[in-house]
Order: structure tokens, then C-alpha cells, then sequence
């Protein structure tokens, strides 16, 4: 059975989401809280053996979320970024 629309957007913000999620832990592992786009693949390697397969595209993923700049500046706008997207995932997992 197809998804429906609403589990399509719900399923891509997920998506996003968790790779939000990732390359802020590859940012926070870094001394300097500062990271490359090589370190955090690097990070994403050494984490998980789906980012050592055949399969790169996940790479266009990393650079597409790292577009979205305002998520990747650290200030009172950074956690409340963050909260807005759970909410968002939860009301259209309902």
C-alpha cells in the first residue's frame, strides 16, 4: 500500500531530522565544537556501518542539511529550532 501524503511529509522530516541529529553529534565530538564536512564524514563512518557501504548518496543528505544554516549557529534560536521540528514530526506521525 502507498504511503499517503502525510506519511510521505512525515517520513521525509524524520529523515531529515535524524540527520540533524548526527551531524550535530559529529559537531559536539570535535574539541573545537567546530567540524569539517570530511570530519563529519568521517564521524558518520566510524558510527555506523550503513556509511562505509556501496551506497554515497547519503553524502548529498549531509550537504543538504548542512544548507539549512540557521540550524548549525549555536545561540537562544538553536534548541528552540530543534524543538520546532520534533513538534512538527509528532503532529504528522498522528
Amino acid at each position: 500500500m502507498p504511503l499517503t501524503k502525510r506519511q510521505s511529509e512525515a517520513l521525509y522530516i524524520l529523515h531529515k531530522y535524524t540527520y540533524i541529529k548526527l551531524i550535530g553529534e559529529a559537531i559536539e565530538k570535535q574539541d573545537s565544537k567546530c567540524a569539517t564536512l570530511h570530519e563529519i564524514y568521517e564521524y558518520l563512518r566510524q558510527k555506523d556501518a550503513f556509511f562505509r557501504g556501496e551506497y554515497v548518496g547519503w553524502k548529498n543528505y549531509v550537504c543538504d542539511t548542512l544548507s539549512v544554516g540557521h540550524l548549525w549557529t549555536y545561540g537562544p534560536n538553536f534548541k528552540s529550532s530543534i524543538e520546532e521540528m520534533e513538534k512538527s514530526i509528532s503532529e504528522l506521525a498522528t
